[in-house]
């Protein structure tokens, strides 16, 4: 995809920004129809994904969007009915994107976007279009006014074809014209109907010969652009989230009486129960924690009930483990009283969504705990723990993806037999049914096929469609961005946590210098795998790694095993650089798309080795460093919360050398806000980056503005590397 040129989209700028009046209404759909990404010459589409009642399908076709591509593009996208499922085939010729369109018995219809296969010939990324928000006509209140116009500007050196939708439908009225070499401009009248809407979205996509570009995304309120964040922003609106992940027990004990540690001699006083709770979490909500931090949405481990005894086995220390983190089930639906009793987690909730904040439970459908009944119960409904060879299944984590047990008293469910899969879907649909949770974090996401995903997300849809009801769902996968994507998708979960980007922001951040030209790859073919505006993770850390500020200062070394560092020493922040490498690492989530996720604890730099090292009781009486850093996290989130440019905008990176990154987001007349980091010791290159936004660093090593003010900072740090720096500023 072509790089942004920054310069010469804010000339064009120049003297556009309009405030809209906004109204209220009622939403009209369910979701929005996520496209169609096409896996090879032929992909199978499952209608229920799309369609709660496939019975009401009268007809389907498929076929490509207008474009002055047809000469290049002679052929359209072809499908087969079958029933309940689509094959879609594709050819040589046919376009980057397609459609198909599904028409109902009443007369209605809707429309799905089709990508190629990103292994689809001819596909050149850097020559792909690059689309931008150009401006939107003005609404005038007491008035009547005509319908919304936007017009975008597209950077191509080649004819583009265009994909433009309100919702599920195609925009009928567009035009696309030239502008300037290489560049043309595209214009687009929203439907008058999205007037009575409450929120509705255009999207967006651009393509030409060589490939697909950004997408766009524009929230609509009442049919006018949503920029006003503090006065129409919620909690529901998954692009506005900003999650706070929180292991219970390590928390914070709000309810004594409910402590019940194991206390038994072969296990080690870190790996017993601490006493944390949901009724401490809750007193949490209610003294604003969360809301001061900046957060809306919490997502919290395990709520079910757990042994009462020691399990597996640690050599040195020599010790077995409580069942504290919550993953070890032994029921499908009761509560652990030592986190909470059904009661408490029903006020949790209903204390949180008073104060704004998404309520998340950590779901473990892969396996249960060898004591639940229903190990006994169903003998035939999990995988064998021994292969045909005589090898034990046990963590064999890509060998034996779908079947492997994690320890010999951790049983797989066999997702192959459907009345497994009928019957899990419908023990995890209990808690949708019986608490009013936003959705789901799904534990170990890889290991369970598609089958049991499908079956899941369709009867939440069923439970909830038309209840105003909005569920998340989001994934826990290491690999491949392939394999983490193909867990995604309107039948599937929304999102899953993006672990390659955060290992390469982990190499990039906790160093000194370099990094910059890996970060700025994973980060693009993380925009061109989930989309440009997606909703995967974006973590600083999580239960199953060492803490960030401990690989950063150097207490846990990159060759080093990480669980056993976190036994073997008494690990503190060695050098206060860790802490801004640390706020350097979220000032960078806090920026890209998706949705920043912070560990408990990393707002204030906890530090730990790998588990149980990084479950240390959360810490709420903080010194002056800790405090510091608090601050720090506190305005990046205040700032993501406000920003259209932050939360909806068109995201470019720029990469020159391993040792300069920027990240650029815009939203029509919003202000645009970049991210940048200089990693360098070239103090003359890092001033003339500076100087392109008429910015330098004095004698004093602050950050100096000139008097024109055509940029506002945002975030500063030069703590790390005496001649670099890491900028958030926005422009206009």
């Amino acid at each position: 995809m072509k790089t942004l040129n920054i310069k010469r989209f804010l000339l064009a700028m120049a003297g556009i920004f309009y405030l809209g009046q906004i109204g209220f209404g009622q939403s009209h759909y369910f979701e929005l129809n996520q496209p169609i990404q096409m896996v090879g010459p032929k992909t199978t589409v499952y209608l229920k994904d799309y369609v709660l009642d496939v019975s009401k399908i009268a007809w389907i076709r498929s076929g490509t969007f207008p474009s002055d591509l047809r000469k290049i593009n002679k052929k359209d996208y072809s499908v087969s009915w079958l029933q309940d499922s689509l094959v879609i085939s594709t050819e040589k010729g046919c376009a980057k994107m397609g459609f198909v369109r599904i028409g109902f018995v009443d007369g209605k219809d809707m429309y799905i976007p089709v990508k190629a296969s990103p292994e689809k010939e001819n596909q050149e990324f850097d020559k792909a279009p690059s689309t931008y928000s150009y401006s939107y006509s003005k609404i005038m209140p007491g008035v009547k006014n005509p319908p919304l116009e936007l017009e975008f500007l597209i950077d191509s050196d080649s004819k583009v074809g265009v994909l433009p939708m309100w919702g599920n439908d195609v925009i009928a009225e567009w035009k696309l014209t030239p502008y300037h070499p290489g560049m043309y401009k595209l214009k687009v009248v929203v439907p008058e109907k999205a007037k009575d809407i409450h929120k509705s979205y255009v999207r967006i996509w651009v393509y030409n010969e060589y490939g697909i570009g950004n997408d766009i995304l524009v929230p609509l309120v009442s049919g006018a652009v949503m920029k006003d964040l503090m006065k129409f922003g919620e909690r529901k609106d998954p692009h506005g989230m900003i999650m706070y992940n929180i292991m219970i027990d390590r928390f914070f004990d709000g309810n004594k009486l409910n402590n019940k540690p194991l206390k038994h001699d072969s296990v080690h006083w870190k790996v017993d129960y601490f006493g944390g709770d949901v009724a401490g979490i809750t007193q949490k909500v209610e003294s604003n924690y969360f809301n001061t931090l900046g957060v809306n949405s919490l997502w919290i481990s395990p709520v079910v009930l757990n042994p009462s005894e020691p399990w597996g086995q640690w050599k040195r220390p020599r010790t077995k483990f409580s069942g504290y983190h919550g993953y070890w089930p032994i029921s499908s639906t009761l509560t652990d009283p030592r986190y909470c009793t059904e009661t408490e987690l029903k006020n949790f909730i209903e204390v949180s969504h008073r104060y704004h904040n998404n309520v998340y439970l950590d779901y473990v459908a892969h396996h249960i705990h060898q004591s639940h009944p229903l190990y006994k119960q169903r003998p035939d409904w999990y995988t064998p723990l021994y292969l045909p060879n005589g090898k034990k299944n046990t963590e064999l984590w890509d060998e034996q993806r779908l079947t492997t047990w994690f320890d010999d008293f951790m049983p797989t469910f066999n997702f192959f037999k459907p009345e497994v899969v009928n019957a899990m879907t419908d023990s995890a649909l209990y808690w949708v049914k019986t608490y009013d949770i936003d959705g789901f974090r799904h534990d170990a996401t890889k290991h369970i096929p598609n089958e049991f995903w499908r079956e899941l997300t369709y009867k939440m849809k069923l439970e909830t469609v038309g209840k105003g009801r909005q569920l998340y769902q989001i994934g826990e996968t290491y690999g491949s961005p392939g394999l983490i994507g193909s867990y995604l998708g309107n039948g599937l979960l929304n999102a899953q946590f993006d672990f390659n980007l955060y290992d390469a922001a982990i190499n990039t951040f906790k160093s000194d210098s370099g990094g910059c030209k890996r970060l700025a790859e994973v980060l693009t073919e993380s925009l061109r795998t989930y989309g440009s505006h997606h909703l995967m993770g974006n973590i600083t850390g999580n239960q199953d790694r060492p803490r960030f500020v401990s690989r950063a200062d150097g207490s846990v070394k990159d060759n080093e095993d990480g669980k056993q560092a976190g036994w073997d020493k008494e690990i503190q922040v060695q050098d206060e650089r860790a802490l801004h490498k640390l706020r350097n690492l979220y000032a960078f989530m806090s920026v890209i798309p998706g949705i920043p996720v912070i560990y408990y604890g990393d707002e204030i730099g906890m530090p730990g080795g790998n588990d149980p090292d990084s479950r240390r009781m959360m810490k709420f009486d903080l010194n002056e460093k800790e405090q510091e850093q608090l601050n720090v996290f506190k305005n990046l989130n205040y700032y993501r919360g406000v920003s259209a440019a932050l939360q909806y905008g068109e995201c470019f990176v720029e990469n020159m050398g391993d040792d300069f990154i920027k990240v650029s987001r815009v939203f029509f007349g919003e202000e645009g806000v970049s991210f940048m980091m200089y990693t360098g010791n070239n103090k003359a290159r890092r001033d003339y980056i500076l100087s392109e936004w008429d910015l330098s660093i004095d004698a004093n090593g602050e950050l100096v503005k000139s008097p024109n003010d055509r940029v506002r900072i945002i975030y500063f740090d030069n703590k790390v590397n005496p001649n670099g720096f890491t900028l958030i500023y926005a422009h206009r």
